[in-house]
C-alpha cells in the first residue's frame, strides 16, 4: 500500500489559447513548498501558451531562493499576497492553545462564547455543501469582494481531502448557517484552509469562537503548529489573526514561470491591472 507524502492545489483559468495557473501554499509536505511540476503543468496546458504561479506558505530560507531559480522559477514583477504568515505553537502542555493571545482577543472571545450559547455548533463535517456555499456567498456579496476562487471549489477540496479537513460551523435556531471555519491537517501542520461570516454571524462575533474551537480541534488531532496567512489588504483580518499571539514568519512568497519568456512579464502586468482596478480576478 503507498502512501502520498506531498499534495498541490492547481487553481486554472483557461482563455482562448492560453493558461494560467495557480499553485496556493506551494506543494505540500516538500522543503520549502518546492516542486518538480513542470511536467504536470504541461501535461495540463498541451501546446497552449501558458503562466504559472507559486505561492510558498512556507518559512523563507535563502536556500530556497536557490532552490527554485536552479529550476528556472522568477520572483514575481508583482505580488497578490503579504508573503507573511502567523504560526501559532500548540506544542505547550496547556488546555488553552491560545494562551499568549492579546486581552482584547480574549475578551472578545468571551463575548463571541455568551452569544454563541443558545447557537447550534456543528463539528468536523456534519454541514452539508449548500450551506457551505451560501455562507461564502453571503460573505461575498456583503463585504464586496470577489475571491479568486468559487465557492464552490471549496466543498470539492473538502471533500478531496477528507477527514484531514477539520471543520467547525454554526447556526441560528432557524437551522440557517452563519459562519465556518476549516483547516488542513497534514501531519503535525495545520494550514487555515477557508473561513466565512455572513452579516448575521459578524454581527454576533463568531469568527473568534470559531477560530478558537478550530484551532483546539487541531491540536487534539495532534497538530503542533497552526498556521495562519495575513492579507496584504485586510486590515481588519490582519489585525484579528494578530492578537492571537502567534508569530510573524516571512515566507518563500511568490515566484512564477512560462512557456514563453515574455508572457510572464506581459501577465504581471495584466495581474497588477486588475487588482488595482478592483476588477474581479479569475487568475
Amino acid at each position: 500500500r503507498t502512501s502520498n507524502n506531498s499534495c498541490i492545489q492547481i487553481l486554472l483559468k483557461k482563455f482562448l489559447f492560453m493558461r494560467f495557473f495557480y499553485v496556493p501554499g506551494g506543494v505540500s509536505g516538500n522543503e520549502g513548498g518546492f516542486g518538480d511540476i513542470k511536467q504536470l503543468i504541461r501535461s495540463l496546458s498541451g501546446i497552449s501558451l501558458y503562466y504559472v504561479r507559486l505561492d510558498s506558505s512556507y518559512e523563507d530560507d535563502w536556500k530556497f531562493d536557490d532552490l527554485f531559480e536552479k529550476n528556472g522559477w522568477k520572483r514575481t514583477s508583482y505580488t497578490i499576497n503579504s508573503a507573511k504568515t502567523i504560526y501559532i505553537d500548540l506544542i505547550k502542555d496547556l488546555s488553552d492553545p491560545l494562551i499568549d493571545a492579546s486581552k482584547r482577543w480574549k475578551k472578545q472571545l468571551v463575548k463571541s462564547r455568551k452569544k454563541c450559547t443558545n447557537l447550534k455548533i456543528k463539528r468536523n463535517h456534519d454541514v452539508s455543501k449548500k450551506d457551505i456555499f451560501d455562507a461564502s456567498h453571503k460573505m461575498q456579496r456583503y463585504k464586496k469582494i470577489f475571491l479568486r476562487d468559487d465557492p464552490s471549489n471549496t466543498t470539492r477540496l473538502i471533500e478531496i481531502f477528507g477527514q484531514k479537513i477539520n471543520l467547525i460551523s454554526c447556526f441560528d435556531n432557524k437551522k440557517n448557517i452563519l459562519g465556518f471555519r476549516c483547516a488542513l491537517c497534514i501531519g503535525e501542520r495545520a494550514w487555515d484552509f477557508y473561513a466565512a461570516t455572513t452579516q448575521k454571524g459578524r454581527k454576533l462575533d463568531i469568527g473568534y469562537f470559531l477560530l478558537y474551537e478550530l484551532i483546539s480541534e487541531c491540536k487534539k488531532k495532534g497538530a503542533k503548529k497552526y498556521i495562519l496567512p495575513i492579507s496584504k489588504t485586510n486590515k481588519g483580518d490582519t489585525e484579528f489573526k494578530m492578537r492571537t499571539g502567534g508569530k510573524v514568519y516571512k515566507t518563500v512568497g511568490e515566484w512564477n514561470y512560462s512557456n514563453f519568456f515574455a508572457f510572464t512579464y506581459i501577465t504581471n502586468v495584466i495581474i497588477y491591472i486588475i487588482l488595482n482596478s478592483k476588477i474581479i480576478s479569475f487568475i
